[in-house]
C-alpha cells in the first residue's frame, strides 16, 4: 500500500484529449473543444486519508443539522464547501467585504478563529486587542444588557469568561472597559452589519495613548454567532477554543508583503491578501484563489420581504454566513 493512503492506489482507463490536457466521454474519437484525436490513457489513482477525513466531516454536520434544524443549513453547506464553485459573484457580495488598512501593530495579519465541535468561525481582532498567539479557552456569556450601554446586571457571571456584546448604542471602546471592570477574560462582538470581516478601532481616542489593552477583544459575524450561541447553548460544558496564530507576513498572490498602511481584504476562509490582488480574481471567481473555497454568492442578512431584522443570537434563526 502506498504510504499516506488508506486503501490500495486504484488502476482505470479514461479518454483523453492530450492538447486540451482534459478526461473526455469514452467512444468519442475526437475532442468537442479542439478536434484532435482522443487517444486511450491508464493511470493510477490513489485514495488517501483526505477522501475519508472529508466523508467523516460531512457526516458530522449532518448530524448537525439534524440536531440544529434546517434554518441552520444555508451556513454549514458553506462552512463545508458542499456547493458546486461557480464562476460569478454578485457586485453586492463584493461590497460587503471589508477592506482594512493595515495598523502599525498589524492587527489584521494575525489569523484567529474560534472553534466548538466541527464548527469554526473567524473571528477579526480589535485594533487595540491584547494579541498573544495560542489557544484561549473559556465559556462565553451574553452580557446583558445586549449592548452594553449601562452597567451590567450579575457582574459576578463575568468573571474570567468570554463576555458576548453585540455591536451598537455605545462605543467599541465602552464595551472593552466594561469587560476589563467585569474581570472578564476576554470580549466578543457580535457585528450587525453586512460588511466583514471588519476590523474594530478606538476612533474617538477614548483609551487614550493605550495601544493594547490587557484582555483580547474580537469581533464575529452575526451568522456565526447565531450559530455558535445555539451550539453553546446546548453543550455549555465544552467551552469554545479561540486560536490566535502568528500574523500572516506576505500575500500569496503576488508575493509580497504586508506593510503598514497598505489595504488588504480577509476572506470568509480566513485567507488574506492585498486588496487590490483579490478584487480582480473575486470579480470572475467565486472562490479563494489559495484553498477554492466557495465565497457567497450574495450579500448576508438577506431576508425574505416582511421579514424583521433578526436577533444576533435568536433561536432557530435563519441566516447566511
Amino acid at each position: 500500500m502506498t504510504p499516506g493512503t488508506s486503501r490500495e492506489p486504484i488502476i482505470c482507463t479514461v479518454w483523453r484529449c492530450e492538447d486540451c490536457e482534459e478526461d473526455k466521454k469514452e467512444g468519442e474519437p475526437r475532442c468537442e473543444e479542439c478536434g484532435a484525436r482522443v487517444v486511450q490513457v491508464t493511470r493510477t489513482e490513489e485514495v488517501n486519508d483526505d477522501n475519508n477525513n472529508g466523508e467523516s466531516r460531512e457526516g458530522e454536520w449532518d448530524a448537525l443539522i439534524d440536531f440544529l434544524g434546517e434554518d441552520f443549513r444555508e451556513l454549514i453547506d458553506e462552512q463545508m464547501g458542499l456547493r458546486a464553485p461557480t464562476r460569478t459573484i454578485e457586485e453586492a457580495f463584493l461590497n460587503t467585504l471589508g477592506k482594512i488598512e493595515v495598523n502599525k501593530r498589524g492587527s489584521i495579519l494575525y489569523d484567529v478563529d474560534i472553534r466548538l465541535g466541527p464548527f469554526h468561525a473567524l473571528l477579526v481582532p480589535a485594533s487595540f486587542s491584547a494579541l498573544t498567539p495560542g489557544t484561549i479557552t473559556k465559556g462565553i456569556v451574553r452580557g446583558v444588557p445586549e449592548y452594553g450601554e449601562s452597567s451590567l446586571m450579575h457582574p459576578e457571571l463575568y468573571k474570567d469568561n468570554i463576555m458576548v456584546l453585540t455591536r451598537g448604542k455605545v462605543s467599541f471602546a465602552t464595551k472593552a472597559k466594561l469587560a476589563i471592570q467585569a474581570g472578564c477574560a476576554g470580549l466578543l462582538v457580535v457585528q450587525t452589519l453586512d460588511i466583514w470581516p471588519f476590523e474594530m478601532s478606538d476612533q474617538a481616542r477614548e483609551l487614550g495613548d493605550l495601544d493594547e489593552l490587557d484582555i483580547p477583544v474580537f469581533m464575529i459575524s452575526k451568522g456565526d454567532a447565531a450559530l455558535l450561541h445555539k451550539l453553546y447553548e446546548n453543550d455549555s460544558k465544552n467551552a469554545p477554543h479561540i486560536c490566535v496564530r502568528e500574523q500572516v507576513k506576505e500575500c500569496s498572490i503576488c508575493q509580497e508583503g504586508f506593510e503598514q498602511g497598505e489595504t488588504v481584504m480577509k476572506l470568509h476562509c480566513r485567507h488574506m491578501y492585498h486588496a487590490t490582488c483579490v478584487q480582480s480574481w473575486l470579480k470572475e471567481h467565486n472562490t479563494c484563489p489559495l484553498c477554492r473555497v466557495e465565497m457567497p454568492k450574495a450579500a448576508s442578512g438577506r431576508r425574505r420581504h416582511g421579514e424583521q431584522e433578526p436577533d444576533a443570537f435568536a433561536v432557530h434563526q435563519p441566516y447566511h454566513m
